[in-house]
């Protein structure tokens, strides 16, 4: 919505990195301003006096000397995060944060007073890619929750290095350096919920690395946590998950006290003086077999036997014997080796049969690999999926759209040749690609997930860029009331990255477009609010005139848009709503289909005529948004030992299918802990499903079908006549029972 209706633009700079790049803020819906300091200001705080909601304050390079409140929805940009400096001059907070929708990211934050902060946050705040240092607390939550703190490194202040304090629920910590905290903690949650700490290192703190104080329900995972008084303390604590994290080289690895039903798994416990110092506690620490417990640098059982009671001969990563910790907690399943993120792959899929007669059935052999280190369970199934031809156009046309050196795909081939949109073109585009060319979808994940750290754009649990309303197409919840959006330029060389990121702004009148409450619609949906879902749905549905939807877009502009058609097309399905004029949107939507490239064209006039370039925003919400023909082949559970390969042979059967060409694919369900999963899914050939009796694949039964037929007639399974097409029972021979099928289908065509 609005996201490329560019009005006005304020050019200024900020180096990235070692790359110097053009950042342009175009305005998109509100028109914000970009007040540079000390350019135009000479000091941070007289340019945030002076902003309005949504502006963007850029500080120069150098020295500030000040004390900084933030009350109002800006974002606060250096230019440099070591030469863009705020000093607190030793007294007082450097900058104190009591407004919602608030960015600060590019500065060096030093010199708070005596028991100050280096930033404190009372509303919401987004901190990124900052140095603070030398403070009494670094970062310090009150009351505050929402918040984003990442990519920060904080270092050698004197009492915590993140202290979220008394009700700061759902913040999201990740991926900071946190060191020498010279007497406290580097991250204490105390009387806090619902936040996640992830993927944090945090070194030589004098207390604990990570500290929760009677803090229920948070999740602590993949964090490095080395060199401390205590690697990760627990003190009156409940129903927190604790994985896939480092305690290393600490005086204890963990201490817990008072504390029960914490889950703690996965972890590596690795040459503590002590490893775990547990009072009056009683939690779990392991997650059953063959998934396991943690590793113990000191565990000194064996590995000769495997199963849930290690009572089977052979290894299977799991010590046969209890890891004890004290009378009343033990790992029930420790691991022999340090625990590493598991790997499945499906290393080839197979069907026995490329053409196969209705009803009957085909093989379907599937290679799975494990390359973890231990036993692993999984699911492993096998899908078959047809598309239209319409559809397989479209999903042409965004292949042809990718670009393998940026891993993108361009905006449009006439009108945007050299645009990449990383929201909402690609974000879409790899959804869309994700079922039809696993290959392009997954280069297109990992190269959003790259921009997005390279430039400090706001991302998801996955670490994808989000715009707090495109992503509801990808199962997220979206906050709401919307905030209008900024559109970012990030100027290459021969081309351009653009991004949209909300700029605060509440928008007063974002049920007045179709595609807002269609993402607002989806985001209930996956929080469980169907009645809000349902809504929202329906006031978007009545938009429909009979010719488009007609919201305040085509009100003012006189057109509409194909996007928003397969957008409410897409959200019905979501939602389980049938649209009473569903067979006149999906007629509309393909008749605005470029024919020569697949494209789908976005505007089209009220007589039904296309305006303008086909582009792969558009196509892909189509690509969603279209029916596909797929089915579950079969689900298995699967277990299966560490550095071991096996061959699963499933059965297709294709009774009740529509006659036509389907393509193949099995896929390894990722087990908690596994990163690598681009190699979960394996696609095959395609396999054609005609009218028994037809050999060659023209889906009709005739005189061709029976001299194939004749020639393997008598075959088995490796005679040089064997076919195996003939073969319609698939008994492993070519016989009169196959004559027979033939025989009653001749003449019939499919």
């Amino acid at each position: 919505m609005f996201r490329k209706a560019v009005f006005g633009l304020m050019p200024f700079l900020i180096l990235v990195g070692m790359l110097t790049l053009g950042f342009i803020v175009e305005s998109v819906k509100t028109e914000p301003q970009a007040i540079i300091v000390p350019d135009g200001y000479p000091t941070i705080q007289g340019a945030i006096n002076a902003a309005s909601l949504g502006d963007i304050v850029y500080v120069r390079a150098g020295i500030y000397e000040e004390h900084i409140v933030i009350n109002k929805s800006i974002s606060l940009i250096g230019e440099n995060p070591t030469s863009t400096i705020i000093d607190g001059t030793e007294t007082g907070d450097v900058i104190n944060v009591v407004s919602n929708n608030v960015i600060i990211s590019g500065f060096t934050i030093t010199r708070s007073g005596y028991d100050n902060v280096g930033i404190k946050v009372q509303g919401v705040c987004n901190i990124t890619g900052n140095v603070i240092t030398g403070n009494s607390y670094g970062i310090w939550l009150f009351c505050s929750s929402n918040n984003i703190i990442s990519r920060n490194n904080i270092t050698a202040n004197d009492e915590f290095g993140i202290d979220v304090y008394y009700y700061s629920n759902n913040n999201n910590i990740f991926e900071n350096n946190i060191t020498e905290t010279a007497y406290g903690d580097g991250i204490a949650l105390e009387s806090s919920s619902n936040n996640i700490i992830s993927r944090n290192n945090l070194i030589a703190n004098a207390g604990c690395g990570i500290k929760f104080d009677h803090s229920d329900n948070n999740i602590i995972f993949a964090n490095k946590i080395v060199g401390s008084n205590v690697g990760i303390g627990l003190e009156g604590t409940s129903n927190v998950i604790i994985g896939n994290n480092v305690t290393a080289s600490n005086w204890h690895g963990m201490e817990i006290y008072f504390c029960s039903d914490n889950k703690i798994f996965h972890n590596n416990f690795v040459n503590n003086t002590g490893q775990v110092d547990s009072y009056d506690s009683m939690n779990i620490w392991d997650d059953g077999y063959p998934s396991g417990g943690n590793y113990w640098s000191d565990y000194n059982g064996t590995d000769l036997y495997c199963g849930p009671f290690q009572n089977k001969t052979g290894s299977d990563g799991v010590g046969d014997a209890p890891y004890t910790i004290d009378l009343y907690n033990l790992d029930g399943f420790p691991l022999v080796k340090p625990w590493s993120p598991p790997d499945l792959a499906v290393a080839d899929v197979t069907a026995l049969k490329d053409v196969v007669g209705h009803g009957l059935s085909v093989p379907v052999n599937v290679t799975v690999q494990n390359f973890g280190d231990k036993v692993e369970a999984f699911n492993l199934s096998v899908y078959a999926y047809a598309f239209h031809d319409r559809l397989e156009m479209a999903v042409s046309y965004i292949e042809a759209q990718f670009n393998s050196t940026l891993s993108l795909c361009r905006e449009a081939p006439a009108v945007a040749p050299n645009n990449y949109w990383l929201v909402s073109d690609n974000l879409l585009a790899f959804k869309a690609l994700e079922p039809y060319n696993s290959t392009i979808s997954s280069a297109i994940r990992s190269a959003l997930t790259a921009y997005a750290g390279m430039y400090n754009l706001p991302v998801d649990e996955d670490g994808l860029p989000i715009s707090y309303a495109h992503e509801a197409v990808l199962g997220r919840s979206v906050p709401l009331p919307f905030r209008a959006w900024n559109t970012l330029e990030l100027a290459g060389e021969g081309y351009t990255l653009k991004t949209v990121i909300a700029n605060g702004t509440e928008m007063l009148d974002w049920q007045d477009y179709a595609d807002l409450l269609l993402y607002a619609s989806l985001s209930e949906h996956w929080q469980g609010n169907e009645t809000a879902a349902a809504e929202y749905f329906s006031k978007a549905a009545d938009m429909w005139d009979g010719m488009g939807i007609f919201d305040k877009v085509a009100n003012a502009t006189g057109l509409y848009e194909t996007y928003k058609l397969a957008l409410l097309l897409y959200t019905s399905k979501v939602i389980g709503y049938r649209l009473p004029f569903e067979d006149e949107l999906i007629e509309r939507i393909w008749r605005q289909q470029d024919m020569m490239s697949g494209g789908i064209i976005t505007h089209y006039r009220p007589d039904g005529a296309p305006v303008g370039d086909t582009n792969t925003e558009t196509t892909a919400m189509v690509v969603i948004a279209s029916p596909t023909v797929e089915v579950c082949v079969e689900k298995r559970e699967i277990l299966l030992n560490y550095g071991q390969t096996a061959e699963v042979t499933f059965t297709w059967n294709t009774t009740g299918l529509l006659m036509g060409n389907y393509t193949v694919w099995a896929y390894a369900e990722p087990i908690l802990g596994e990163t690598n999963i681009i190699n979960n899914i394996c696609v095959d050939g395609s396999v054609q499903v005609t009218v028994t009796g037809d050999i060659n694949g023209d889906y009709k039964v005739n005189y061709w079908d029976l001299f194939l037929l004749a020639r393997a007639y008598g075959s088995s399974s490796g005679d040089s006549n064997w076919n195996c097409l003939a073969d319609f029972n698939s008994d492993g021979k070519v016989d009169y029972w196959d004559l027979f099928m033939l025989a009653r289908n001749y003449g019939k065509n499919a």
